[in-house]
């Protein structure tokens, strides 16, 4: 569980990242270190991060930040008074050790807990024993997830919300990033098992390119073009003027012309039935 957002690959160098008192909406200063192998704050890292400083009236007690890269949203979360307990779950040892680094530096160390995960499985049989005591009364889970892979891309988006099934309480919240492109029939299709409470979208960037100078997101565009090709659920790219684009469409736009399509960086809310 890493973010499919994030700088492609790995960095060369250590690097960091300051997100302002305003990239925050007043939860402080965050000082995100991402060493050579960690991914580092994103564009959609930052509508995340700003959602919960804005939508910090949904947020208490104890959450998870699934696929918590470097600990970004974890921190952020931990930074809001009425939050006690944050686990950061990821898969990659790498964002793990970061993302415990990074919790010292922010002064959230005591609110933030970070573990090597499969979901919400943590692999250390000590913290999985302490997020199972918390197994159907979580408050609430932040996920940013990245874009699966062999299929349509949007499998870790319908895993956060399945697997919070046996974790989050009624009335739990989960704040799940969603790109526009993904199209409102999958966006629907999250609440189809009738488990959860659509809240609407709680925060968006402005109309920005799907930035096809960055391998990661150009490797997802041609995953979705091949979902449209065997059939499955169309994307949406806006053009700004009311229409969408497919993915389809997009690629061969960007092939053409070498423009990237556009979309809006989201963050979409849930609340447990």
């Amino acid at each position: 569980m890493t973010r499919e957002d994030a700088s492609p690959g790995a960095t060369t160098a250590p690097a960091a990242t300051l997100l302002t008192h305003a990239d925050t909406a007043g939860l402080g200063v965050l000082h995100i270190d991402h060493p050579d192998g960690a991914f580092g704050p994103s564009p959609a890292t930052r509508v995340a991060v700003r959602c919960i400083g804005q939508r910090s009236d949904l947020l208490r007690g104890v959450g998870v930040d699934w696929g918590c890269g470097p600990g970004t949203l974890a921190i952020a979360a931990a930074r809001v008074p009425d939050v006690s307990l944050v686990f950061g779950l990821d898969l990659n040892p790498i964002n793990v050790a970061a993302a415990a680094v990074n919790a010292v530096v922010n002064g959230v160390s005591t609110k933030a807990r970070f573990a090597v995960a499969d979901s919400f499985t943590p692999v250390d049989p000590i913290t999985a024993f302490r997020l199972g005591q918390y197994a159907g009364d979580l408050d609430f889970v932040v996920a940013n997830p990245p874009a699966s892979v062999g299929d349509d891309g949007f499998s870790f988006r319908r895993q956060v919300l399945a697997d919070g099934h046996g974790f989050v309480r009624s009335g739990g919240i989960v704040f799940l990033s969603v790109s526009q492109q993904y199209g409102r029939e999958r966006v629907d299709e999250l609440q189809s098992d009738g488990a959860y409470r659509s809240l609407g979208i709680l925060a968006s960037s402005e109309l920005v390119p799907f930035d096809l100078a960055r391998a990661d997101l150009l490797e997802n565009l041609r995953d979705f073009r091949a979902e449209e090709a065997r059939g499955g659920l169309v994307y949406e790219f806006p053009t700004g003027t009311g229409g969408s684009l497919t993915a389809t469409e997009a690629l061969a736009h960007f092939n053409a012309t070498g423009e990237s399509p556009l979309t809006r960086w989201r963050v979409l809310g849930f609340e447990r039935i």
